[in-house]
């Protein structure tokens, strides 16, 4: 790890000058024959992260050791100091060095400006002491030559203007390819269209245009921002090296975007195998989850019997195992996929598995409850039920909620564990064997004879349409209250979906066959009888605007 950097700038001014000159004193006291002295004994401590020392955010030098009582950063700063001088009095070789006493005298126009010591040397990156003398030779002459680039004010600006062109052309160059991408886009179509001409079939020539059309744009628009980006890149690139101050990133910036694409190609070559892998599972996965369709389709539809799942079960259980399908193989390729054991990608695994675990609360409920309605076969769809205070056909029955359409065609959507968790009538499970009865009440005083009450009852059923004749209608005296005895009609239904229609009609029936008989129904509530009985007589059933027989 490289320690905090000393960057050089030999013509701005300021607190970071003042600061390295107050470190230059420190070093005016002794000559250069005490430093080469002091080289000879220096402190045998091991070399230190280093300092780098930057001329005009060129790196030239990194310090690693000692310099008898001077740190890497003392020498890093007087050698910041000596540059400076040395740049202000220019003739001579720009940068050259020098054998002193095992150690190399680094030398910018005739002067010295610092040491490079033998454990200065970085030896586990294979570094030598010639390697390391030769390449900061090169490196400060460089940043020699263009701290002297900064001086000529005509280089400056053909620089500048080479940048203005550069800027201009950039602008050119995405006008161009934007103006001229709905014109290319438009020929391929057209070029595409013709071909597609070829096809036969209306419906596959009109699928395939539009699935060519939606391809072509967007292989256009990945074209037309790759073209923008690598041109930007590219201007970016030019721009920098234009410049002295500037021309280090440059550089930098090229290295680093080819180095990061050979990584990336490298990368690439060696997750082959891996991928292969995954693509193995991916093509496994997708077998059974074919099979596995095949096999519950063909029970829904009644082909195939299976002791386990009936067509009721059958959709549910597709659809359960598909999700296993697929959940088993991705925990199967997960460590084969490129990328997965980074910590980014570990990262996202965490707060998708966190925002699951916090959310997935409610759903897991509705869909254990969507379990156990199916598979204790509950309700099916076509089942015509009561749910709390709602009652209707179930249409559908999902993972975590159920829809149910009541007689009034209104679709009601139910959460599974509302409908396994409460309680549930259901009308049309035993209608298909025995019979549901359906109850209907009525309340008659004292002095009508019951059997006539029964017979009356009993008579309005048959005259009812809707209802099965076996199990036949059944009264049940339910109450005898003290002014009035409750009779309970009951009765089975064809269609229990049809149970408020029907019930309707019986209602009607009975006021029908009450009312012929002169049997009146004044209960629950009354006082006292009336001189004459409380009926509507056949001959005023249908006033105006009523029309007779209705």
């Amino acid at each position: 790890m490289i320690a905090p950097q000393v960057v050089f700038h030999p013509f701005v001014g300021g607190l970071q000058r003042c600061a390295v000159l107050t470190v230059a004193l420190l070093w005016t006291g002794s000559s250069l024959a005490a430093e080469s002295a002091a080289a000879a004994t220096q402190s045998p401590e091991p070399a230190s992260a280093g300092v780098i020392l930057k001329v005009l955010n060129r790196e030239v030098m990194v310090f690693r050791t000692n310099l008898g009582t001077y740190s890497p950063e003392q020498r890093a700063a007087a050698a910041e100091v000596r540059i400076e001088q040395a740049l202000r009095k220019p003739g001579g070789v720009r940068a050259d060095s020098q054998l002193v006493e095992g150690t190399a005298e680094i030398r910018v126009h005739g002067q010295t400006v610092f040491f490079i010591l033998p454990k200065d040397v970085f030896e586990i990156e294979g570094e030598t002491f010639d390697s390391v003398v030769r390449q900061t030779v090169r490196r400060l002459d460089q940043a020699v030559a263009e701290a002297e680039e900064l001086r000529d004010h005509e280089s400056l600006l053909k620089s500048a203007v080479l940048g203005i062109l550069a800027t201009l052309l950039l602008i050119g160059f995405i006008w161009l390819l934007a103006r001229n991408r709905r014109w290319v886009e438009s020929r391929l179509i057209r070029s595409t269209a013709g071909k597609a001409d070829q096809i036969k079939s209306h419906s596959l020539r009109l699928v395939g245009l539009q699935n060519l059309v939606a391809v072509l744009r967007g292989l256009m628009t990945t074209v037309f921002w790759a073209a923008t980006v690598m041109a930007a890149f590219l201007w970016l690139e030019f721009l920098l090296r234009l410049f002295p101050h500037t021309r280090p990133f440059g550089e930098q910036l090229a290295e680093t975007f080819f180095a990061a694409l050979a990584k990336f190609g490298q990368s690439a070559i060696h997750a082959l195998p891996n991928l292969g892998i995954v693509a193995v599972v991916f093509g496994l996965a997708r077998f059974a989850n074919t099979a596995a369709r095949r096999f519950f389709v063909a029970i829904a539809r009644g082909n195939s019997n299976s002791r386990l799942f009936d067509p009721t079960t059958a959709p549910i259980a597709q659809r359960l195992s598909v999700v296993l399908i697929w959940i088993t193989a991705i925990i199967v390729a997960f460590p084969y996929i490129p990328g997965s054991q980074t910590p980014a990608f570990r990262g996202i695994t965490v707060l998708a598995g966190l925002m699951i675990s916090l959310g997935a609360g409610n759903s897991i409920a509705q869909l254990v409850g969507g379990l156990v309605m199916v598979y204790n076969r509950t309700c099916r769809p076509g089942d015509f039920v009561r749910v709390g205070e709602h009652e209707g056909t179930i249409t559908t029955v999902g993972f975590f909620s159920s829809r149910l359409v009541t007689g009034r065609n209104e679709e009601i959507v139910l959460p599974n564990s509302q409908i396994s968790g409460g309680t549930l009538i259901n009308y049309s499970r035993l209608n298909e064997t025995t019979g549901v009865l359906v109850p209907t009440t009525v309340t008659i005083g004292y002095n009508t004879p019951w059997r006539q009450v029964h017979a009356l009852l009993l008579e309005a059923a048959r005259r009812t349409i809707g209802l099965k004749p076996q199990p036949q209608p059944t009264v049940f005296q339910t109450q005898l209250s003290d002014f009035y005895v409750a009779y309970e009609l009951r009765v089975a239904l064809h269609k229990p979906a049809e149970r408020i229609a029907v019930l309707s009609q019986l209602h009607a029936n009975i006021q029908d066959v009450f009312n012929e008989a002169g049997v009146q129904i004044m209960s629950p509530h009354y006082e006292a009888d009336p001189p004459q009985p409380v009926c509507v007589p056949k001959q005023k059933w249908n006033p105006p605007p009523v029309k007779p027989g209705a």
